[in-house]
């Protein structure tokens, strides 16, 4: 009964403790062809009548080669528990990667704590071309769940001519950054997710490029992200409105004025030398340059990656999922 690999197939251990008795409720266990999920609390199910049969008439030795087994027993289900658990893979850029700022992945990775096997996806400079590039690495994983948040530095590319340049030379990419680029990369990779038969797909809007609504890049971050919608109802997917969400946050927290920082790649390399060398932590960074939701207009501080981690936190709730 037990699975190839268990701490009872061993016949030097004698007969395993019997199934019924380590579980007594057999509506507890779910049964998946030859594997066998096993109650996670069935340890607390053991009555005294059951240590005393199973221990009655062994001497010392005996009983604590037995002792030894119930804790590979234990090992071991939770091993078995873990191969059924429903994993989640979180695809993207730095903000999912989570170095460079608050990290929502570790966020929604505590939240959960052993209930999902979570999976970062994210890399560093990432435009929606690089993911379509390596998602069929990522469906290779077998995920149950996929949450993708892709976008931020198509539109990051836009701003000027000499950052679209830079992208094209570190990326390689075989053509300018550009909504109409945008929008195929991003529906072919929501393709590529379906195809893999992933049970639920979760698409978040983009977080907020800046807080001036003025800015351009500000813009930009609403348009694509209205896109995302989009594309993502024609498909019938999970809609997940962090855009909107951060938007909200600003509207009700508004700053006295704009913080006249510039966007670019030389800011966000100060902001994590300080973080490294005067080890100054991101949310002080942040409040230093005047920010609410970003520590470099771009990348997340806790309120920032707080948000992100709520917004793909009730997307897993409202999930109707099979006991892992």
């Amino acid at each position: 009964m037990f699975l190839k690999g268990s701490p009872f197939n061993d016949a030097n251990q004698g007969d395993p403790p019997s199934y019924e008795t380590l579980i007594p409720f057999r509506s507890d266990t779910e049964m998946r062809g030859e594997k066998y999920v096993f109650h996670p609390s069935y340890l607390a199910c053991l009555s005294l009548r059951t240590i005393f049969k199973e221990t009655k008439g062994l001497q010392a030795g005996r009983l604590s080669k037995w002792v030894k087994r119930m804790k590979d027993y234990n090992s071991y289900e939770l091993k078995v528990r873990r191969l059924h658990m429903n994993t989640v893979v979180c695809i993207g850029d730095s903000i999912t990667y989570g170095r460079v700022g608050a990290s929502y992945f570790e966020m929604l990775k505590s939240e959960f704590g052993g209930k999902f096997k979570f999976i970062n996806s994210g890399i560093n400079g990432n435009l929606s071309y690089d993911v379509l590039k390596r998602i069929d690495g990522v469906t290779s994983l077998k995920p149950d769940i996929a949450v993708l948040l892709v976008g931020t530095n198509d539109v990051w590319a836009t701003y000027s001519e000499k950052t679209m340049k830079a992208y094209i030379r570190k990326n390689r990419l075989p053509e300018r950054p550009s909504k109409e680029s945008y929008a195929r990369n991003f529906a072919e990779i929501l393709q590529r997710l379906k195809t893999a038969s992933i049970a639920h797909i979760g698409v978040m809007s983009l977080p907020l490029i800046t807080e001036e609504p003025e800015h351009i890049l500000f813009k930009r971050s609403v348009e694509y992200s209205e896109l995302i919608k989009k594309i993502t109802s024609q498909m019938d997917l999970c809609y997940i409105d962090l855009n909107e969400r951060q938007r909200d946050y600003l509207t009700k927290n508004k700053k006295s004025s704009p913080s006249g920082r510039e966007v670019s790649w030389e800011f966000t390399l100060r902001m994590i030398f300080k973080h490294i060398l005067l080890r100054k932590s991101w949310d002080e960074l942040s409040q230093e340059n005047g920010f609410l939701l970003t520590v470099d207009h771009v990348h997340q501080n806790s309120t920032g990656a707080a948000l992100i981690k709520d917004c793909a936190s009730e997307f897993l709730k409202k999930l109707s999922l099979p006991d892992g």
